[in-house]
């Protein structure tokens, strides 16, 4: 049986011995493929929506700062990430948009939030 596909090694292995784990990238194990990226800021608002266009409900990753304080906190799946007891950043995902939540008072600090939104269900 042949061996086809595209295999990538990390630096210092040979891409013919490597292990999964020594390899950069393996084309016969999933990856995530990226439909969109960007920067969301959420001031005089509590909220945000983007479009994403995909017809399912994406998988996302997502991190946001206030005030620039470069404090990037990462969100987690749908449940909301709090800053000193204050939900601070809530995000979830339909089948047309990436929706973030913020439960601070907008009007006196600016979130700033970088998203990674996947073709992929988020199952």
């Amino acid at each position: 049986m042949t061996d086809y596909g595209i295999k990538v090694s990390q630096d210092g292995y040979d891409v013919k011995t490597a292990t999964v784990l020594q390899q950069a990238f393996n084309s016969e194990k999933n990856s995530f493929k990226i439909s969109a990226t960007g920067t969301l800021f959420l001031t005089g608002v509590n909220y945000g929506n983007v479009e994403h266009g995909l017809l399912v409900t994406p998988g996302w990753f997502c991190w946001f700062d206030v005030d620039y304080d470069g404090d990037w906190r990462q969100v987690y799946s749908n449940l909301p990430t709090y800053i000193q007891g204050t939900p601070a950043l809530s995000v979830y995902s339909d089948d047309t948009y990436v929706h973030f939540d913020c439960g601070l008072e907008a009007k006196e600090h600016i979130m700033r939030v970088f998203y990674i939104i996947f073709v992929d269900p988020g199952d």
